[in-house]
């Protein structure tokens, strides 16, 4: 299997203690998790930040890339999150490419973030030898899935949950086009053999049938 390649965006803390959290926790363990996946990290050394623009290199490489790492933490004192919009575009981009998409971040960033977003690929991390490492098997066991279903497997996010259900919708609807024309064909075919049992002939109207091709 070849190796998956990854992008990993972040945030632009605005002070220097928020500069310094997202360094340690990038350093020790959301790039330790992403190698520990087998992950080939396209800009290593602290990821891509993602502050005032959206540079047109980027959005090629989070078009490119197999896997895209965003970092969601609040690195903000007094729990006041700024979550730059650029970085929410660029997350919306990507989404609605399909499921191959990891948000990380610490638990105390949880209550900043919308419930959707923490139902799908978001996972968090805590201080802890024993959180870390928790976080870096569930991080595997994800990449692990995503390599195998690629955008056919769980929804990742809420814009490929909704395009799931949507084509879910159309093969039911597809579905029961087909078995009522199947139906209606077995009533011709039951008429045509009472009627020939009987002696009768079929009119030339009866016996035609319209095929049509299946989508």
């Amino acid at each position: 299997m070849n190796q998956l390649s990854c992008i990993l965006l972040k945030p632009q803390p605005s002070t220097a203690d928020g500069i310094v959290k997202q360094q340690n926790d990038i350093q020790n363990l959301i790039e330790d998790a992403i190698t520990g996946a087998g992950l080939k990290l396209l800009n290593p050394g602290g990821g891509q930040f993602v502050d005032n623009d959206i540079p047109r290199e980027l959005i090629n490489q989070i078009y490119d890339a197999d896997v895209i790492v965003i970092d969601l933490n609040c690195y903000e004192p007094d729990s006041l999150f700024k979550f730059s919009p650029f970085l929410y575009y660029l997350m919306g981009v990507r989404h609605a490419l399909g499921n191959r998409t990891i948000q990380v971040c610490a638990e105390s960033t949880k209550p900043h973030l919308p419930a959707v977003l923490q139902m799908h690929h978001t996972l968090f991390y805590g201080s802890s030898v024993s959180a870390a490492r928790q976080f870096a098997r569930r991080f595997a066991e994800l990449v692990q899935q995503m390599a195998a279903d690629g955008d056919l497997g769980e929804p990742g996010n809420p814009v490929q949950a909704y395009r799931q259900h949507k084509e879910q919708k159309a093969l039911a609807a597809e579905r029961d086009r087909l078995r009522a024309e199947q139906e209606t064909l077995k009533e011709q075919v039951n008429t045509w053999k009472k009627k020939a049992e009987s002696g009768e002939r079929p009119s030339t109207a009866s016996q035609r049938i319209e095929f049509r091709p299946l989508k």
